[in-house]
C-alpha cells in the first residue's frame, strides 16, 4: 500500500529564495560565532552588528508586509464589520447607562472625525 503525500499548498512569489537566502544568513552568522568565540573574540562586535542590521531590516520589511495585508479590501471590510459590532455593543450599553461606554463611544467619534477631516498637506 502506498501513501500519497498531501499537495503542496502554493506559496508566495520569492518564498524559496527567502528561505535559502536566510539558511545562508543564519548559517554564516553561527559560523562567524563559533570563529569569534574560539579564536578571534574581535569578529563578535562586528557580528552583533550585522545580526542587529539583519534584524531590524527584516522588522521593517515584516512591518510593510503587515500593511499592505492591512490595506486589502476584504481585511478593511472585516475591520468594519468589527467596529460596528463593537459600537453596537457600546450604544446598548449607553442605553442602559453605562457611563463607560458613553465615554468610549465620544473617543471613538472624535478619533473618526479627526480620520475624516483633511489635513491640507497634500500639495
Amino acid at each position: 500500500m502506498t501513501t500519497q503525500t498531501p499537495a503542496q499548498r502554493p506559496s508566495y512569489p520569492g518564498r524559496d529564495r527567502l528561505n535559502e537566502t536566510s539558511a545562508r544568513a543564519r548559517r554564516a552568522f553561527a559560523a562567524v560565532f563559533k570563529e569569534g568565540r574560539r579564536h578571534d573574540p574581535k569578529l563578535l562586535p562586528q557580528l552583533e552588528a550585522l545580526v542587529q542590521e539583519a534584524a531590524e531590516t527584516m522588522g521593517r520589511i515584516a512591518a510593510d508586509a503587515e500593511a499592505l495585508e492591512q490595506s486589502s479590501v476584504r481585511h478593511q471590510r472585516e475591520l468594519k464589520r468589527l467596529a460596528d459590532k463593537n459600537r453596537a455593543l457600546l450604544r446598548k450599553a449607553q442605553r442602559r447607562g453605562s457611563t463607560r461606554a458613553t465615554g468610549i463611544l465620544e473617543r471613538l467619534d472624535a478619533h473618526l472625525s479627526e480620520q475624516l477631516v483633511p489635513d491640507g498637506d497634500d500639495s
